[in-house]
């Protein structure tokens, strides 16, 4: 790094050692100076690594490996306030990169996820190794800072102390199991239903498989039978109406004086009042049974 890199950066630190921060007020005159000065860390770095590109945070991260755990945090604090006066962070801030190498070089266990389960490791590494540099500057950045990302890089965090937050984010771990578990049974639920819709399906198309075998058999067996027993059958048949008998009886023809009065019982099957092809057929049987003489010698012209 330049000596002048090195030396704001010194300077930052130096202002967080004696949490007196008035000389911070002009290091940057605003967010474009201030981005200027991250990016060229970030360009050092990568020089120093021999060209290797990185990730903006794992700039960060490598800038960190560079100091101790103290002069870290000292460098965290300064930057929270540089960053207030200049209004820069969101969650691209380097406090958020710079916290979590902090966090390790503590030995505590802790995930940037972009959600609370990162912050939920945080705070049972906290309680089961106690750390009162970390807690005291979490709970100073959450004091201190402007920038809702802070420290953690999530915006979702209402509390502000250790013990509130660990009830928050154990509450919101709590809540995305039910979600799961909830979003399991669903897809579990639809999975049934579509089994059954499935087996409905294929349970329909073997009825309709075989209602239509049974419909070929039942119309293959009208074939045989004589008028005055197809008649009969007609008049008996209390399932189907007799509409279904269309073709059987538009076919009819030569009835012998049986045949003639069944079909004058099957003719009251009939509504009084019939439309289009079934008028038709009604008054071709009734002129059959009104012309019986002449019923063996004539065709009726439709």
């Amino acid at each position: 790094m330049t000596t002048n890199i090195e030396h704001i950066i010194n300077k930052i630190i130096e202002c967080g050692r004696l949490d007196s921060y008035s000389d911070l007020d002009k290091l940057f005159h605003d967010w474009r100076d201030y981005q200027s000065f991250l990016d060229e860390i970030h360009q050092k770095i990568k020089t120093e690594s021999g060209g290797q590109s990185f990730h903006y945070y794992e700039t960060f991260h490598r800038l960190a490996d560079r100091y101790d755990f103290k002069d870290l945090l000292y460098l965290i604090k300064g930057l929270t306030i540089v960053e207030n006066n200049i209004r820069h962070g969101g969650s691209v801030s380097p406090i958020i990169a710079l916290y979590k190498k902090l966090v390790e070089k503590a030995g505590l266990f802790y995930l940037t996820t972009g959600d609370k389960q990162g912050i939920y490791f945080l705070m049972q590494s906290l309680e089961k190794s106690p750390n009162k540099d970390i807690e005291d500057l979490t709970h100073w950045i959450l004091d201190k800072s402007d920038n809702i990302y802070l420290p953690f890089g999530i915006s979702t965090l209402t509390s502000k102390k250790i013990p509130e937050i660990k009830k928050e984010v154990e509450s919101w771990l709590e809540r995305q199991k039910e979600i799961a578990h909830r979003e399991k049974q669903e897809k579990i639920d639809k999975e049934h239903r579509d089994e059954l819709r499935k087996q409905q399906s294929a349970k329909n198309i073997e009825n309709q498989i075989k209602k239509t075998d049974s419909e070929r058999e039942y119309r293959d067996s009208l074939i045989d039978l004589s008028k005055s027993e197809l008649l009969t059958k007609i008049l008996n048949d209390k399932l189907r109406p007799v509409y279904y008998y269309y073709n059987e009886l538009n076919e009819i023809d030569n009835l012998d004086s049986e045949s003639i009065d069944i079909l004058r019982l099957v003719i009251c099957r009939f509504k009084d009042s019939e439309t289009g092809k079934f008028k038709r057929l009604k008054d071709k049987l009734i002129y059959l049974t009104e012309n019986k003489a002449h019923a063996g010698n004539t065709r009726y012209s439709q």
